[in-house]
């Protein structure tokens, strides 16, 4: 049969076509991947350029892993900080009670006395 008389076969047939042409091109990214070839990768970059039809590759266990190490990173500044603030504030406070309490003292308290 031609593809005049039946055009669903035809369809049919491309469609597969285009499926292992897609596969065949993971498969080949897939290995360059774990193999760190980068010659077989050129040719499916090429490929992939014909075959738009291909989702987008997930990312790589390594990348995620640094992706969360560096969220990890900002996490531990952002919180480092906080503390930070927090000791200051507290030092702060304790500094200005003390401060408060010692010029309430030499106003009040000292100026009673009787100098003899």
């Amino acid at each position: 049969m031609t593809s005049n008389q039946n055009p669903e076969e035809d369809l049919r047939r491309r469609e597969q076509e285009l499926k292992e042409r897609e596969l065949s091109v993971r498969l080949r990214e897939l290995e360059s991947e774990v193999y760190g070839r980068p010659e077989g990768a050129s040719s499916a970059a090429q490929e992939v350029e014909v075959v738009t039809d291909v989702p987008p590759t997930k990312p790589s266990f390594k990348r995620t892993l640094r992706k969360i190490v560096n969220v990890g990173k900002f996490l531990a500044v952002v919180v480092a900080v906080v503390v930070a603030v927090k000791i200051a504030m507290w030092l702060a406070m304790a500094i200005m009670i003390g401060s408060i309490a010692y010029i309430s003292y030499e106003l009040f308290l000292k100026n009673d006395r009787p100098s003899s």
